[in-house]
């Protein structure tokens, strides 16, 4: 066990951390048949991911740098507070080395002094698998500017938005939800089980009958 949160730290880290150590605690306890499940489970959300990082790679990467990296005005890391969740975590941890974990565990211990994301470091994000949220953030400017250039990436992008639904958005069985469930029962606490305590997440699983 990677210790406690620590009181020095802002909300966000707090929080940030609070999931993290959970999560690791419940994977400790875990005999390795149901971490390998749990492993075999999330296997077509990161075949998904990978698809992502292919058409970021081969349409937005050189683009971003450009207008966004290379001039420091980034909007995607600048924020301090991204949004994460749960199951963000527990995609990432499960797919991290021992050391990726102490790393992460290590940058949300001290003070996010840079004004811009505390999972940014020297070498980039410091998650394994990062939050969907990042993922699937590009900005009007450079999505103009390629959709502009290549019309069909934009059929293509819609594609990867209408899949993200099939992970995250609970109108039906979805991966995000299975995973806080799954350490909700085995006593797992963190400020972002959204999508068994978010209001607007569980209006949408109400209509969609989803709810007990």
């Amino acid at each position: 066990m990677i210790g406690t949160p620590q009181s020095s730290i802002s909300e966000y880290n707090q929080d940030q951390l609070t999931s993290v150590l959970s999560i690791l605690e419940v994977l400790a306890t875990l005999p390795e048949e149901e971490v390998g499940a749990l492993q075999a489970r999330i296997r077509p959300y990161l075949a998904f991911r990978e698809d992502i990082s292919e058409f970021y790679g081969s349409l937005f990467r050189d683009a971003c740098r450009e207008s966004c990296f290379d001039t420091g005005v980034s909007a995607c890391c600048g924020f301090e507070s991204i949004i994460t969740f749960f199951a963000d975590h527990v995609i990432s941890l499960l797919e991290s080395s021992e050391q990726e974990i102490e790393a992460l565990v290590s940058v949300l211990r001290r003070p996010n002094l840079t004004r811009r994301c505390v999972f940014l470091g020297e070498s980039g994000c410091t998650w394994k698998i990062p939050p969907i949220s990042c993922a699937m953030f590009l900005c009007s400017q450079v999505k103009e500017m390629v959709f502009d250039a290549r019309p069909d990436a934009r059929s293509i992008w819609s594609e990867h938005q209408r899949s993200e639904k099939e992970y995250t958005y609970p109108n039906q069985p979805v991966l995000f939800d299975e995973l806080e469930a799954f350490f909700m029962k085995r006593g797992c606490e963190s400020p972002h089980l959204y999508f068994h305590r978010s209001p607007g997440l569980l209006r949408i699983k109400s209509k969609s009958g989803l709810r007990d």
